[in-house]
């Protein structure tokens, strides 16, 4: 295999409380300018280890030009429409308020008119019978029960990972 000398060979890639990359809030958040990227793989950037995706390069450059700094996060999940966008910004982004919410978006919409099954599995409305997946996930919307299970399901799977 041959490997670029531009990518890490080891990748770090972490989530803070929020389930987003980059810091948790401060206690000061108010007092910051706060950012948050919004889009799908090109906004996540899976394959750069933390400090090296264009999220975390911006938030350098602005927290050296403000003088009470910034709190940025990256948003980006990989496959992410503008719809699953718009469904994190009514689920979870409005509710922390952040400054800015910056938008890179387009190529997981190129070319299409319907819902993905994971939009539709992302959307409150009805059980998905898919997979099993998006059944979990459907049903993690409706019931508390559904929700301990769904993320018990992401906590074993992060920690094969390790």
């Amino acid at each position: 295999m041959i490997h670029s000398t531009k990518i890490d060979k080891q990748i770090i890639h972490k989530k803070n409380m929020l389930g987003f990359r980059g810091e948790n809030p401060p206690k000061n958040f108010e007092e910051k300018l706060t950012l948050i990227t919004v889009g799908g793989s090109t906004t996540e950037c899976f394959y750069l280890s933390d400090g090296k995706t264009w999220t975390d390069v911006l938030g350098k450059k602005l927290n050296a030009r403000f003088s009470n700094g910034t709190w940025i996060n990256n948003a980006g999940l990989d496959g992410h429409s503008t719809f699953g966008h718009l469904v994190l910004m009514e689920d979870y982004i409005v509710r922390l308020k952040p400054k800015i919410a910056l938008f890179l978006v387009g190529i997981n919409d190129l070319g299409r008119e319907d819902l993905r099954s994971y939009d539709q599995v992302q959307w409150k409305k009805g059980i998905s019978f898919y997979s099993c997946t998006d059944f979990l996930i459907s049903m993690s919307h409706y019931s508390e029960v559904f929700s301990l299970a769904l993320n018990m399901h992401r906590y074993i799977i992060s920690n094969k990972m390790r």
